[in-house]
């Protein structure tokens, strides 16, 4: 995963959602849930987002939208709150985009 990390702090997006994609799924079960993971997701989500990905970008923030509302996290609240605008801002027409928003609220 910290390859992944590496990899969007390097531009190289579809490189970086390979990574991540990889490492989160490696990751036992009853972590699945934790705030701790949820960071990795939404840090896939950015990486689908500027792979030019939104459904797929949009169908992983949903992911770890649930499990910020399950950890109550207000910082990874405010990380997909920025996404989610990152993602309006340039598809702002795209029904994914109008789902997360949904969900968030």
């Amino acid at each position: 995963m910290q390859r992944g990390l590496a990899s969007l702090y390097l531009g190289r997006n579809a490189h970086a959602a390979e990574s991540l994609s990889a490492g989160l799924a490696e990751m036992p079960p009853e972590v699945g849930q934790s705030e701790w993971i949820a960071w990795y997701v939404v840090r896939l989500a950015a990486a689908h987002a500027r792979a030019g990905d939104p459904e797929q970008a949009c169908s992983v923030a949903a992911q770890a939208a649930l499990i910020t509302r399950q950890t109550e996290s207000s910082r990874l609240r405010a990380q997909l709150d920025r996404l989610l605008a990152q993602l309006s801002a340039r598809w702002p027409t795209l029904p994914a985009v109008a789902d997360l928003d949904e969900l968030m609220r």
